[in-house]
């Protein structure tokens, strides 16, 4: 469900929910309406259920689009507890997109999104698993082999600021990211933190598109240091690429 309201203008907020459940154990035509609208109160093994609230703003005169969605990929038993562990098996995501125009028909794009989809570090009054998996039912967040969300989701977090300058002879982008590779889970509460419990990717690129007559050349260099790679020691890769198109005309 998604609703426009007329002001602020350019604002969109939404709400979906997901319940996947195998057909041979599909209950009346009633209940499958009521169920994605209301609360259970039994939890269903056999079932897998994903709820999102979601907004995005544009404002178009400054060029500006922010947008988050926060989800949550639990069975809920009433909504005392969505208040009570909003946390519980639950993530976020919040962008910012801003585009400015530049002197010599040239563009500037700002780009910058953090994601959170880690298993929660407070007291939980029920066990959690990872985003995306399900003990009982394994399939429903895939079609024909595509994941039907974010790579980094799978129990991790990201975050990723890019900044592209366009001009009329090409382009250049220069990016940083991190990404949680692992998470073993340690906590304060859970016993001795290890000191190599997180798998952590840090990322530096910079690349450049140039339009050339009939070819364009595509050359970059991307850095990578990993932090406690597969809960052991560091790593460091370098990528240099190097490319030509051209048009058969």
């Amino acid at each position: 469900m998604v609703v426009t309201p007329r002001w602020p203008g350019g604002l969109e907020l939404g709400a979906a929910r997901f319940i996947h459940r195998i057909w041979a154990r599909r209950r009346s035509v009633l209940d499958e309406l009521r169920s994605p609208i209301g609360f259970g109160t039994r939890n269903d093994s056999l079932e897998n259920q994903l709820v999102s609230v979601f907004f995005r703003w544009t404002v178009s005169e400054v060029g500006i689009e922010v947008y988050g969605e926060y989800g949550s990929e639990d069975f809920r038993y009433d909504l005392r507890e969505v208040f009570v562990e909003p946390d519980h098996s639950a993530g976020y995501t919040i962008g910012l997109r801003r585009v400015e125009r530049r002197s010599g028909g040239g563009l500037r794009v700002l780009r910058a999104e953090l994601q959170n989809l880690q298993r929660g570090v407070l007291v939980q009054s029920r066990g959690q698993g990872f985003f995306y998996l399900h003990g009982g039912l394994l399939q429903g967040h895939t079609y024909r082999g595509q994941i039907l969300g974010s790579d980094p989701g799978l129990g991790g977090a990201a975050a990723k600021v890019t900044v592209d300058w366009y001009h009329p002879g090409g382009r250049w982008t220069v990016a940083w990211s991190r990404l949680v590779r692992g998470d073993l889970g340690d906590t304060v509460a859970t016993g001795p933190q290890n000191p190599r419990g997180l798998d952590v990717m840090h990322t530096l690129g910079v690349e450049g598109l140039f339009f050339r007559g009939r070819y364009d050349i595509w050359a970059g260099a991307t850095a990578v240091y990993e932090f406690n790679r597969d809960f052991r020691r560091d790593a460091f890769n370098l990528n240099l690429f190097f490319a030509v198109r051209t048009g058969l005309r």
